[in-house]
């Protein structure tokens, strides 16, 4: 689902998740483990029990390859529309998993529509978003701490409901 605000996209929601019961479990999601991320909470991180959520930045590459089983990946949707896809996202992910069952949602969002150049982003370690360097630039920190205070009652509304 996209947001797209005068020709240009603000941000979009993506959700995965299974459609029958996963006898063995699912594979868990390495977001939930990783150390090297904005801001993270987890509450589990085991093979069978996955909930965490937490925001990080992306730097997305001008082709996708990325096929989905149904529909279209977000660059080829954009491009039909004759949008160009954004170079950098911030990326909220939320994850709830149990050994039949998971959820991951993502809420997206377009740097640049928000004011935030990309001028100079070729990957992710050395972007002004990576947490090492994030501090230098008090906007962008800013601009994160209101994401995360936007978004953090949603993760135990999601916890809650996720069966």
């Amino acid at each position: 689902m996209t947001n797209i605000v005068n020709g240009r996209l603000l941000g979009y929601i993506s959700v995965s998740t299974n459609v029958d019961l996963g006898r063995n479990g699912w594979q868990s999601h390495k977001f939930c483990s990783r150390k090297d991320i904005y801001f993270l909470q987890f509450d589990s991180d085991y093979q069978r029990e996955q909930a965490c959520w937490g925001i990080n930045h992306f730097i997305v590459s001008p082709t996708g390859t990325y096929t989905p089983t149904y529909g279209k990946n977000i660059q080829q949707a954009l491009a039909e529309k004759g949008i160009d896809m954004p170079k950098v996202m911030i990326d909220t992910l939320f994850r709830v998993a149990n050994e039949h069952s998971y959820i991951n949602y993502e809420i997206l969002l377009n740097a640049e529509f928000y004011g935030f150049s990309s001028a100079g982003e070729s990957n992710w370690a050395s972007s002004p978003w990576h947490k090492d360097l994030i501090a230098k630039d008090p906007k962008r920190r800013q601009f994160l701490e209101q994401v995360k205070e936007q978004y953090q009652g949603f993760y135990p509304i999601l916890k809650s409901q996720f069966r």
